[in-house]
């Protein structure tokens, strides 16, 4: 049986002789008020083992439990608070790198299409200049289709003066050939060109091809570019011309073959400026388009994801790019 003393708590005294009891699923144990029992030596008092530090160190338990374990679920909440701070300062530190990450993704993506507007702003630009020399060149041949029509046994003499005044410093034209029946009669201008007269196309696989095309298709064949004879590089526009014969019905008499200086044209058309604002590449030889092999610029530059743009062609295409 416990004894009780004066000053012992309700708890205490609730304890059994085994100097514990639990009570609604907490352990209770003795607390001695020892300000006012320092000279306690009744061994009665004591717990089992009777050593007055086994006391003290219940009483310290009871302190950091306290009654129902009150101090320590204060201690506990205190922990949990604490490592919710941690990661809810975690978490706010994650969200602004993220936003910082995002914000930048969407700056350089919205600077890199802006940039790419640029490019291609600026690939069209040369696009047009490209392809308006070209086709401006073309049609000045073209004319000479009605020349020929008028006049189909015109000679050397008739022909330069219809020709003449195409070759003028606003256009790329290098000479012009006319050849009835697939042969050479007529070109302009004549110096360094007198080795085409009488040139059967017929015995120049090379160049037959293309003018085969253009008497098949009944329309403009552009070759090349492609080396000349004469020396240079040059574009060659294959125009095919029909003629009606006496019943009306229409017959291929020949074709006329229109020399273009490639590298006068570049020039011309900006794409050889000192300052160029972008690098270009064009490739589609013969009119192949992007199948084509690559015959200015860098070919590398086709590798690198680049702004492409297409140039219209009689028949077929060129890609800058």
């Amino acid at each position: 049986m416990m004894h009780s003393l004066p000053g012992m708590s309700r708890h205490a005294r609730l304890l059994d002789s085994s100097g514990r009891r639990k009570f609604g699923g907490f352990v209770f144990l003795p607390v001695f008020p020892w300000h006012g029992y320092n000279g306690l030596k009744n061994p009665a008092f004591l717990p089992a083992g009777g050593a007055l530090d086994d006391i003290s160190r219940w009483n310290s338990l009871l302190a950091y439990t306290g009654p129902r374990g009150r101090c320590g679920c204060a201690a506990k909440g205190t922990a949990m608070n604490r490592r919710l701070l941690l990661f809810m300062t975690g978490l706010l530190v994650f969200g602004l790198v993220l936003e910082a990450y995002v914000a930048e993704r969407i700056s350089d993506e919205q600077h890199a299409t802006a940039l790419r507007a640029q490019v291609q702003n600026d690939l069209a630009r040369f696009r047009n200049a490209l392809e308006g020399n070209l086709n401006s060149n073309i049609q000045l041949a073209r004319g000479l289709v009605g020349v020929v029509a008028l006049q189909p046994d015109l000679g050397q003499e008739g022909f330069a003066l219809a020709a003449r005044p195409l070759f003028d410093d606003s256009t790329q034209l290098r000479n012009i050939a006319v050849a009835p029946d697939l042969v050479i009669r007529m070109v302009y201008p004549v110096r360094g060109n007198e080795k085409a007269i009488n040139l059967d196309y017929r015995s120049v696989p090379a160049q037959l091809a293309a003018v085969e095309q253009a008497r098949d298709s009944r329309r403009i064949v552009l070759a090349g570019p492609l080396n000349l004879v004469q020396g240079g590089v040059g574009l060659v526009a294959r125009l095919p011309v029909y003629l009606p014969d006496r019943r009306g019905q229409e017959y291929f008499w020949g074709v006329i073959s229109a020399v273009i200086d490639a590298e006068k044209l570049f020039v011309t058309s900006g794409l050889r400026d000192a300052h160029l604002p972008i690098d270009i590449a064009i490739r589609g030889t013969n009119g192949k388009g992007s199948a084509g092999e690559v015959f200015f610029g860098r070919p590398a530059l086709f590798d690198d994801a680049p702004v492409l743009a297409d140039i219209q062609l009689p028949q077929g295409t060129w890609q800058m790019a």
